[in-house]
Formats: structure tokens, C-alpha cells, sequence
């Protein structure tokens, strides 16, 4: 009975349309005539005969932060990537195309002691983790955002952004979006989704969840794209336009099969890896010796 006066009598901020819906709309073409003072100008700007906006997404997830006297001294970061030129490339069958399974670009950085660098690193389902310093992990990350118009994403709360300010990591996104705001819209929720929650109702496979490198910096963009279509195929009218053509590729490439967690390096290996690591370091300072 309760239930049933709650279907019928919604909560009044049940579905509601957020920024980051019309944001989502702009980037992706599918509903043009929809305006928001959050958007740059510049991602106005379409990728040639496609309604994309040129565009990077970027989630960062910082997990295990170790702070000393407010100063943050190891933290793991998982950080991935989705860039709308390579939808363009797939769009049009470009011989440069990557497989839908790649076009999620992830990374796990730890900035820390080789035994730090041990928690969760072995859980990483899309490579190989890679021991960094924050000097070197600022580089990186400004290689990858330089001359490129970055989308920020997030899950609900601000720990990432606050933790990316004390590290002095400014990324200078053109825009945020928030996906618990950007899924209550599409999912017509009055409440806010957790990961599982959201990744359960897409569907998807997962493990391993809580690791920086898999949940923040792979599986929210693989959700990211699923609101984008269910929000498209809501709005969209094929008796009045076709199908975009974007629409099954974003679906592929956010169920594209994940690595078994079986392909993931167990403590011991990676005890061994770090070791080899440690050699070559050595190895390398080293000066040579004439003979």
C-alpha cells in the first residue's frame, strides 16, 4: 500500500532535469535547441559532418590518500579518458579506428613507497599500475588535457575536486558534470543511485570495484554513456530524424567485455615487478665504466 501512494504521489524533485542533462544534450548533438550558461561557446563547435562536440572526457578517482600534517604524501589515482574524435574515427570507419573496447582510455597511478603502491594495485582490471611522483603525475596529466576542451566527471560529492586542489592539480575543465544529477533526469529518480546501484541498472559486469583505477576512472564513463543514450532514445523521434549514428557505438563500448579478474597481477607478482623495477632504477644511475 505504501508503495503504491508513492508511485502515485512522486516526491517533487523526483526527475529532475538537471545542467548537466542539457550539457549532455549540447555535447552529443541530440537536442541542440536546449541552451545553458554552463557550456562553453567553444564546445559549440562540431567534429566535421557528425553532431559531436570536440570534446575529452576526464574521470579522475583518488582512493587510500595518506596525508602527513594536511599535506598529502601517497594516494592511488585512477584516472580515464573518452574522446568524442575517436567516435568521429569509429562514426565513419576510419582505419584508425580503436575497438569499442578501447576507446576508454585508463591509467593507475600510485605516488608512494613500493608497499603502498601494494594496496589494491592488483585489482586494477585494465593494466599494468605505474608507481609516479606528483611532479611527474602533474605532467602527465597536463599531456593529456593540453590544447583539449576537458569535460570533468564526477560522482556525487566533491572529495575528488578538493583532493586535486591540496595536490595543486589544476586540469581547467570547460565544464563538470555530475552523474548522480545527470541519472536522476533520465532515470526518473527521486534519490540518489550509488555506483553499484547505477552500474546494476545499466547492467553492466564488474568487480573489483572499489580500486581508483575501476570504478571512478573506467566504469562511470561506461555509465556516463549509457545515460547519454537512454536520454537520447527518450528524446529522439526516428519518424522525424534517423537513428544518430554515435548511439550503438557508445552502447558497445560501455558493455564491451572487461578483463577477468584472473589477468590481474596477484601480490606476489607484483612484489617481483616492483623489484625488477627497482633493479633497472639502479641500473640506470649507475655510471658506465670504460674497459
Amino acid at each position: 500500500m505504501e508503495a503504491t501512494t508513492q508511485q502515485r504521489n512522486p516526491a517533487p524533485h523526483t526527475g529532475l532535469l538537471r545542467e548537466e542533462n542539457t550539457i549532455l544534450r549540447r555535447l552529443f548533438g541530440y537536442r541542440d535547441n536546449v541552451t545553458t550558461d554552463l557550456m562553453p561557446d567553444v564546445l559549440g563547435v562540431k567534429l566535421g559532418k557528425t553532431t559531436l562536440s570536440d570534446a575529452r572526457f576526464l574521470y579522475i578517482d583518488i582512493d587510500s590518500i595518506q596525508e602527513k600534517e594536511g599535506v598529502v604524501q601517497q594516494l592511488h589515482i585512477g584516472v580515464s579518458l573518452l574522446d568524442t574524435r575517436n567516435l568521429q574515427r569509429s562514426i565513419f570507419g576510419s582505419p584508425t579506428a580503436k575497438p569499442e573496447a578501447q576507446m576508454i582510455e585508463s591509467h593507475h597511478f600510485v605516488v608512494g613507497s613500493p608497499k603502498f603502491a601494494r594496496i589494491k594495485s592488483n585489482k586494477f582490471l585494465f593494466g599494468p599500475f605505474e608507481t609516479i611522483s606528483l611532479a611527474d603525475l602533474r605532467a602527465r596529466l597536463g599531456a593529456m588535457t593540453l590544447h583539449r576542451n576537458i569535460i570533468l566527471i564526477y560522482h556525487g560529492g566533491d572529495r575528488e575536486l578538493k583532493t586535486l586542489t591540496q595536490i595543486n592539480l589544476d586540469l581547467r575543465p570547460v565544464c563538470i558534470i555530475d552523474t548522480v544529477k545527470a541519472t536522476q533526469y533520465t532515470l526518473q529518480l527521486s534519490y540518489r543511485y550509488s555506483l553499484e546501484r547505477l552500474l546494476d541498472e545499466f547492467e553492466f559486469p564488474f568487480c573489483n570495484l572499489y580500486t581508483a583505477g575501476n570504478d571512478g576512472a573506467h566504469f562511470i564513463l561506461r555509465a556516463l554513456l549509457m545515460i547519454v543514450v537512454t536520454d537520447a532514445e527518450l528524446q529522439s523521434d526516428p519518424s522525424v530524424h534517423p537513428p544518430w549514428p554515435w548511439l550503438p557505438i557508445l552502447r558497445a563500448i560501455a558493455h564491451a567485455p572487461c578483463p577477468s579478474p584472473s589477468q590481474v597481477p596477484t601480490p606476489s607478482q607484483l612484489d617481483g615487478l616492483i623489484l625488477i623495477k627497482k633493479r633497472s632504477q639502479r641500473k640506470a644511475r649507475k655510471p658506465e665504466t670504460g674497459h
